[in-house]
């Protein structure tokens, strides 16, 4: 199935229901950015959540939350079937690799080269 969703920025997430796509988006007459979340078989939109800056690092999905950060070091946690936020925190900094998940933490670095460490419990 093709589906056009504006300029891709990340490499698709595939999951047992959804697919994950970063890409451009329209807010009327503005530009933004967007996580597209695509029904695997049908193909339609299920959510999707807006951001201000490209979400160039790739989301991660872990226990059917969706962890997504954007260039402007704000990180979500969404539910994968709704797309209903969890929590937000703002970091000041940009993110550099995609997030990794261990035990109840979640790591990513940033482009200064610090480790970051999150309690995701």
């Amino acid at each position: 199935r093709k589906t056009r969703r504006g300029r891709t920025t990340t490499s698709p997430i595939v999951t047992h229901s959804v697919v994950l796509i970063g890409c451009g988006d329209r807010f009327g007459k503005e530009n933004g950015y967007a996580l597209h979340a695509i029904d695997r078989k049908s193909g339609k939109l299920r959510w999707k959540k807006r951001f201000s800056k490209h979400v160039r690092i790739q989301p991660l999905v872990s226990n059917k939350k969706v962890y997504c950060i954007d260039h402007a070091g704000l990180m979500m946690c969404l539910e994968l079937d709704s797309g209903e936020e969890n929590w937000i925190i703002e970091f000041d900094t940009t993110p550099s690799t995609v997030p990794a998940i261990y035990k109840n933490a979640l790591y990513f670095v940033d482009n200064q080269g610090q480790l970051h460490q999150i309690d995701i419990s």
